[in-house]
């Protein structure tokens, strides 16, 4: 089918039968691991990708699992380009929002759940942040007085903060 006969609502291919090919190709098979996207995808974009795909490849179904993310809030109205309220990490970095405070907040947040990116989030993940630093911090200097063993992985979590 070419490409053109499957144009979506934004003028690109809702068609994707031709991804599997090219996944079948690489090793990956008829039918894929995970498949993720936004909660908006799921109708009509993803019913769409599984019917032209299943068709494709003859398999029952496209993907074992599905996560379909819920959308970031920009102060409490969803990310989008129509409300020209994009926010970027390097728009935060310019503005000097602190990486350690944006990580954390996007792991304390369930992919399921809106999650709200404010002043107020980032200030309160900046301070978990600081917290969980100095927390590990203490942890290794008595791990390094001999008082204390320092449990294998927290250094991890820290560092993921940014620490």
């Amino acid at each position: 089918m070419p490409l053109s006969a499957a144009a979506g609502r934004d003028g690109t291919s809702s068609a994707r039968p031709w991804r599997l090919a090219l996944l079948k190709q690489h090793g990956a098979g008829d039918v894929l691991d995970i498949h993720a996207g936004g909660v908006d995808l799921i109708f009509p974009h993803h019913e769409d990708e599984i019917a032209q795909s299943c068709a494709f490849t003859g398999q029952p179904y496209f993907a074992r699992y599905w996560l379909h993310g819920e959308f970031l809030n920009i102060r409490g109205t969803k990310m989008s380009k129509r409300f020209g309220n994009i926010t970027t990490p390097r728009d935060l970095r310019e503005d000097g929002v602190d990486p350690g405070a944006v990580r954390l907040l996007v792991f304390q947040a369930h992919y399921r759940q809106k999650m709200d990116l404010t002043d107020e989030s980032l200030a309160m993940a900046r301070e978990s942040a600081r917290r969980l630093g100095n927390s590990t911090g203490g942890c290794a200097q008595a791990a390094q007085g001999g008082r204390v063993r320092l449990v294998e992985g927290m250094g991890h979590l820290a560092r993921a903060a940014g620490y």
